[in-house]
């Protein structure tokens, strides 16, 4: 069967092997699988696509969407896609192809000590557990050195068989990790239908990371970063926050 996604959907990366393009709106995320190079419009990063068309298959676990013909021209550019917040313990097959980041990961390097230009699985681990790196291949990492320090990294989600996995798609998406400070001391109140958080400055803090949750046990999303000591935004009926000082 053919499908047609509804709506835009955002490009947050593409590859020459297999002609393959990640995209992903407000509910989901998909890789796009084109070995035929249906798609033929040439798009950039966070470029909106709108009427993709094409069948769903899957591999080894990974969900992709084949195309049967060309979307055309982009409907939208330079739309923003803010990561979601993640561990490895919580990176789940719901995450497939969606933009992620993972905070204060530790990388075992390979036997040569450098990213490979093929694509390799890196053994990583978090507070929350263990975990695989997927690396693209012949990204702009490929032969720099893998750290050995604990990083941030923003990636995608994916899924080999049962495995979880993530991968960073350029070398600018692999940042020392931010050091551990103090929690900042958290005020909040609603006024007019806003919701509006204040806090304590931080020694050492450039920036402070506001998430939200529906479930304060459960998965919290990055809302902004923000080098401001406050932030306001649209109360809804249920919310929990927290923030958390970086730098």
């Amino acid at each position: 069967s053919a499908y047609r996604l509804t709506g835009e959907a955002v490009l947050t990366f593409q590859q020459a092997n297999r002609n393959q393009k990640y995209v992903q709106d407000a509910t989901a995320a998909i890789v796009i699988d084109d070995p035929n190079s249906k798609i033929t419009t040439t798009y950039n990063l966070y470029d909106g696509i709108t009427g993709i068309a094409g069948t769903l298959s899957a591999y080894s676990g990974l969900l992709q969407f084949v195309p049967i013909a060309d979307p055309g021209a982009a409907t939208s550019h330079n739309n923003t896609i803010v990561p979601v917040t993640r561990t490895l313990a919580t990176i789940t097959s719901a995450d497939q192809a969606k933009l992620l980041k993972i905070y204060s990961v530790t990388l075992t390097p390979n036997a040569t000590g450098v990213f490979a230009a093929t694509a390799e699985n890196i053994n990583a681990s978090d507070a929350s557990g263990t975990g695989v790196m997927r690396t693209f291949p012949n990204a702009d990492y490929a032969g720099t050195a893998i750290p050995t320090d604990p990083v941030d990294i923003v990636c995608l989600g994916g899924q080999y068989n049962d495995t979880m996995q993530f991968s960073p798609r350029f070398l600018a998406d692999i940042t020392p990790a931010a050091g551990i400070l103090e929690a900042p001391i958290v005020n909040i109140s609603q006024v007019a239908g806003m919701i509006n958080l204040s806090w304590n400055q931080v020694p050492g803090a450039t920036n402070y990371r506001i998430e939200s949750a529906d479930d304060p046990y459960g998965t919290w999303s990055t809302v902004t970063t923000t080098p401001n000591l406050f932030y306001s935004g649209t109360a809804v009926s249920k919310k929990f926050y927290r923030v958390i000082a970086t730098n």
